[in-house]
């Protein structure tokens, strides 16, 4: 990833990020266009590091590292200025990801707990435990065919954050002020289309009555299920892309059976009621009246909004669960 990016952009950006404090993450992520992605092996130990959760009272810590991770979820502006000059920045607004792993007894406690429920801690992160799959060696090895597939897969997939990456660089402009970086960002806005309005409405209506006002005395279950919606806003947009992508190479390929444009999602035999029938019809008949409309860029379409729907849902659902 880092090796194609450098190819056709003429400045080096830190892509991966080092274990640092939190000023020294800020000026990270403005000299990258206030835009980091981070893939963390203990996602837990992240927070720790930056000062904003407390292992030992399992807690999150009311600082400044923590409100300032609040901005970056909603895509706020951050600012540092010092006497001494150093690591100053102002980006005007901030793109943070953060993709990690847990043990689930690590997990517990920060989910168990009511000040991080309350904090909205626990509801900003989509939590996920899958059962443990025990196999023996030779199970685990891969076919020719599978290595092939893995292989032509992981290409497709570096190549398309290659190019994510590349195009945002046009997305900002950074200068140097009085040794202050300053950011001024220029983000692509999405819209979604009617249908996908439709769909957005009912899927909000029927967490916000039939969840968030059942049990609105439990902060974990509502905190979880309101903050979801933006949750599903966010997905939608990676999974517009992601749709697209394989859409253009079934075109390329000459498939344009309806079938490749028809969404569907697989559900577990306990999760059936994920989604209501009203909702999985609104769908299916959205996915084959846009099958043959021409793509809009920019415009977020129902059948993404109903996958990442389907992957929020079973992750809040299963975290319920789980604990």
């Amino acid at each position: 990833m880092n090796e194609r990016t450098t190819e056709k952009d003429e400045q080096s950006r830190t892509i991966i990020l080092p274990h640092c404090t939190w000023d020294k993450f800020g000026d990270i992520l403005a000299n990258n266009g206030g835009k980091l992605y981070g893939l963390f092996d203990e996602m837990i130990s992240f927070f720790s590091t930056m000062n904003m959760y407390s292992s030992s009272r399992a807690a999150v810590q009311d600082n400044r590292e923590y409100q300032d991770f609040l901005k970056m979820f909603t895509g706020k502006g951050k600012t540092r200025e010092t006497i001494t000059g150093n690591a100053n920045f102002n980006m005007s607004q901030t793109s943070l990801t953060l993709l990690g792993f847990t043990q689930p007894q690590s997990a517990l406690p920060i989910i168990h707990n009511p000040q991080n429920n309350a904090k909205g801690f626990t509801s900003r992160i989509l939590w996920y435990f899958p059962k443990p799959i025990y196999s023996r060696l030779k199970d685990l090895e891969l076919t020719t065919e599978e290595m092939q597939i893995a292989k032509e897969g992981e290409e497709m997939l570096l190549q398309m954050l290659a190019n994510l990456y590349l195009a945002a660089e046009d997305t900002f402009t950074i200068t140097e002020n009085d040794k202050i970086v300053d950011v001024k960002v220029t983000r692509d806005r999405y819209s979604l289309s009617e249908d996908a309005k439709h769909l957005f409405a009912k899927i909000h209506d029927d967490w916000e009555i039939n969840l968030c006002q059942k049990y609105h005395y439990d902060t974990l279950i509502s905190g979880l299920f309101a903050r979801g919606n933006s949750h599903v806003i966010r997905l939608a947009v990676p999974l517009h892309h992601l749709f697209e992508v394989f859409k253009d190479d079934d075109v390329e390929d000459g498939n344009t059976g309806s079938q490749d444009n028809h969404y569907t999602m697989a559900y577990d035999d306990d999760d059936v009621d994920i989604i209501p029938d009203s909702l999985q019809q609104d769908a299916s008949s959205t996915s084959s009246q846009q099958a043959h409309s021409t793509p809009t860029e920019r415009v977020v379409k129902a059948p993404a909004i109903m996958a990442a729907h389907s992957i929020v849902d079973s992750c809040l659902r299963h975290c319920c669960k789980y604990f």
